[in-house]
């Protein structure tokens, strides 16, 4: 947002939403209203930069050839990394990932899961620069 770019969210059911209308609440993202898969995926053909975690969307707009970046926590970006000329997978450095878990035994309630904490935005935004243009 500091560089000009418009952050928008997506959700595909009701716990996504919340959490992206908490996250548009407490920054100036926008919450995309419920979209079919197609209009997603116009949605990325047309982004600057996509930054997403290990989702079919993330593999979407890397195959679409936007520049994206993936956080990879508990799934193995060894395994299911995004392929893509404008494309980086990035794995989280922390002592159980990958885990290949669907839910961390470490997250009490709605704490950030952990390994994605060594995922910072220092490390996306460098990421995205080494991206090809």
């Amino acid at each position: 947002q500091k560089q000009g770019l418009v952050v928008l969210l997506p959700w595909g059911d009701a716990n996504e939403k919340q959490r992206a209308e908490a996250i548009a609440k407490a920054s100036s993202a926008k919450v995309l209203p419920k979209s079919s898969l197609d209009q997603l995926a116009y949605c990325l053909q047309q982004a600057t930069v996509v930054v997403g975690s290990d989702t079919g969307l993330s593999h979407i707009s890397a195959a679409l050839g936007t520049k994206t970046v993936g956080l990879y926590g508990a799934s193995n970006s060894a395994l299911t990394g995004l392929i893509g000329e404008k494309a980086q997978s990035l794995q989280a450095d922390f002592q159980c990932s990958p885990c290949l878990k669907r839910d961390c035994p470490l997250v009490k309630g709605n704490e950030i899961i952990p390994c994605y904490q060594t995922i910072g935005p220092d490390v996306v935004f460098k990421s995205l620069g080494n991206l090809q243009s």
